[in-house]
């Protein structure tokens, strides 16, 4: 009994975590356990050029080397190849295969952090809260709505990745290097070199900082072992990964991200992306408030506006009201976007309490990486610090969709929660000090939401000058092919144009501030609960307790909005069927030609290569 007591504290947050996090994801993806199936795009268009490899292994127990089904053939490894030599990713990292996605994603996101977080010195109970932040991230659903399956892997393995070099840099090196070789292998094996690329922006932070610290203190030999190990971790990654690293490193230069041989003068010797090309999808400045308030920018491109807004109001006289469901909510600069990249804004009060209490070493690197992204995000946005990165950042400009360099604020911002609380639950921090932080990190993050909850309408214009010029183009058109040539003249499409925006401004207005106010009471409950911590009134474990359902009810909801259980459906629903285009080319014996599908997108579908 004496020993089952001792072992029981140990193991038993180890229990409570695991199963938390089972039931979380469980209960997000509950028809997943009731044999339905979410549709996700890319997983759709990845089926369809992949189907001719599985059908060669099957047959042949090989494969190919080329995808011919596609329009103009493509390297099958480029698709999906099995690679004998990735024993990592062929050993370790079926261990996630326990689980099923999509319900694994969430689940091994949130196990992958918590397991760092005690390399950062964080207790197990602690750490629940800061992997329920990252495992919940926004930004996650939207991506596994879409099916970016390799990218959500490589955000699984990326924490313990940097737990790895954590532990490198500052305590058990051959540990450490253990570690950061496996992780970094399976990071790599996720085969998206982009999110990896991020990290490892974040990586070189913590090594500056180290270095720093080790010049500082005249422990650089010390430094330089570590620095060693590090490498030689990192060589065995890429080792461990060779063969797919070789063989796309060797077609890139067949791609756009190789230059163009049909560019003028130098530009022909020039690699990587066009400039323009690569930041389309950059965050706006103003839409990174964002991250604090979810609709701040109205929500995703495909949400429009109801029948009982302001919109249609102000068009019923006018017997137009139905124009409104066809008008967009979303006022960013994004081409098109599927939602926020929201982090909670509890966790974000969290976070810049950690800012205000961890110690310089702890926090002020994982500050400058966050910014640096952050900055990264903005893309065209902030176009001389961009042209400066893909100048001189090496293999930056083999990227595109810039904005995704925020996956690196998606872990910062929940670590730096992690710090904040780690000193209040070991009593650290004297009560004096924790209220003035309490105060300033609550004021700041909350000021945020009052203001834009008050006066966002004085601050912003909700994209009401270009909805103006927009929509009065529109009713031109709509005037003009119904003949009404007087009205035209009088000016009506203008005065029908600036009524629209008007009405889109105050409608955009007022889910802003419907968020603001929701993000505003988060803050409060977090603070509050960190209040009744510093006054004495709760204990510690009410203290996590408390902020682990405020978490909850601030992320899942959201989470909700983009990814809703409805998106699931039957099995055989998403089981990819015949057209009668597809059964009359079947029936042709000739193999002889290339099938060009043009109810679909030709450049950007990949289901017609299925058949």
């Amino acid at each position: 009994m004496t020993r089952f007591k001792e072992i029981l504290p140990k193991v038993l947050p180890t229990g409570a975590a695991l199963l938390l996090f089972f039931i979380v994801s469980a209960l997000y993806f509950a028809p997943q356990f009731r044999g339905e199936v979410l549709p996700q795009h890319d997983v759709q268009q990845y089926e369809g050029m992949a189907k001719e490899i599985w059908d060669n292994r099957a047959q042949t127990g090989e494969d190919p080397q080329w995808a011919g089904r596609m329009f103009g053939g493509m390297p099958a490894y480029l698709i999906n190849v099995a690679y004998p030599a990735q024993l990592v990713k062929n050993t370790a990292g079926q261990i996630v295969k326990i689980i099923n996605t999509p319900a694994a994603f969430v689940f091994f996101a949130m196990v992958s952090m918590w397991l760092m977080l005690p390399i950062v010195g964080v207790n197990p109970w602690v750490g629940i809260i800061p992997s329920l932040m990252y495992g919940l991230s926004t930004y996650f659903f939207l991506i596994i709505g879409a099916g970016h399956v390799t990218k959500m892997w490589a955000l699984v393995y990326a924490p313990l990745m940097m737990g790895g070099a954590w532990l490198t840099l500052r305590s058990n090196m051959w540990l450490g290097g253990a570690l950061t070789a496996l992780f970094a292998s399976l990071e790599i094996g996720a085969n998206h070199p982009q999110i990896t690329y991020y990290f490892l922006l974040a990586m070189a932070a913590l090594w500056i900082s180290e270095g720093i610290v080790a010049f500082r203190k005249k422990h650089l030999p010390s430094f330089v072992r570590r620095t060693a190990v590090l490498l030689a971790a990192g060589i065995l990654a890429v080792g461990s990964n060779f063969a797919p690293l070789w063989y796309t490193m060797h077609h890139s230069k067949q791609t756009i991200r190789g230059g163009s041989e049909l560019a003028a003068g130098e530009e022909t010797s020039q690699e990587g992306l066009a400039l323009d090309y690569a930041t389309a999808w950059s965050y706006g400045r103003a839409e990174s408030w964002n991250l604090l308030i979810p609709d701040f920018m109205g929500g995703d491109s495909g949400r429009a506006f109801t029948r009982d807004g302001k919109v249609a109001e102000a068009l019923k006289p006018y017997g137009l009201e139905g124009i409104a469901e066809q008008l967009p909510a979303y006022w960013g600069q994004q081409p098109y976007t599927a939602g926020p990249t929201y982090l909670g804004a509890a966790a974000l009060f969290l976070a810049l309490l950690g800012l205000l209490l961890a110690s310089g070493r702890n926090k002020w690197w994982i500050a400058a990486v966050s910014l640096l992204t952050l900055l990264l995000a903005w893309g065209h946005n902030f176009m001389g610090f961009t042209e400066f990165a893909f100048k001189y950042l090496p293999g930056y400009n083999k990227f595109r969709t810039v904005s995704m360099a925020l996956v690196v604020v998606e872990w910062t911002v929940p670590l730096l929660a992690a710090l904040a609380l780690m000193p209040l639950w070991r009593g650290e921090v004297p009560r004096r000090k924790l209220l003035r932080a309490l105060a300033w990190a609550g004021g700041i993050t909350g000021g945020f939401c009052l203001l834009f909850a008050v006066a966002g309408s004085a601050i912003f214009d909700f994209g009401r000058t270009e909805a103006a010029d927009f929509m009065s183009r529109q009713y031109y058109q709509m005037f003009q092919a119904a003949g009404m040539q007087e009205a035209i003249a009088q000016g009506a499409p203008e005065e029908l144009g600036e009524v629209t925006a008007d009405a889109m401004a105050a409608d955009r207005a007022a889910i802003m501030r419907s968020d603001a106010w929701r993000s505003l009471v988060m803050i409060a409950l977090a603070a509050g609960s960190v209040l009744l911590f510093a006054l004495g009134r709760i204990r510690r474990g009410w203290l996590i307790a408390l902020l682990g359902v405020i978490v909850l009810i601030d992320l899942v909801p959201v989470n909700l909005r983009y990814l809703p259980q409805s998106r699931f459906v039957a099995a055989r629903r998403q089981q990819i069927q015949p057209t009668e285009a597809d059964r009359a080319i079947l029936r042709d014996p000739e193999p002889g030609f290339r099938v060009l599908n043009l109810t679909v997108s030709p450049f950007n579908d990949a289901t017609t290569s299925y058949f």
